[in-house]
């Protein structure tokens, strides 16, 4: 019998973007 691996999910993190504000 053959034992099968298992493979991991990596989290992706969102990255924050910054608005501009007009003056």
């Amino acid at each position: 019998k053959k034992k099968k691996k298992k493979k991991k999910k990596k989290k992706k993190k969102k990255k924050k973007t910054k608005k501009k504000k007009k003056k």
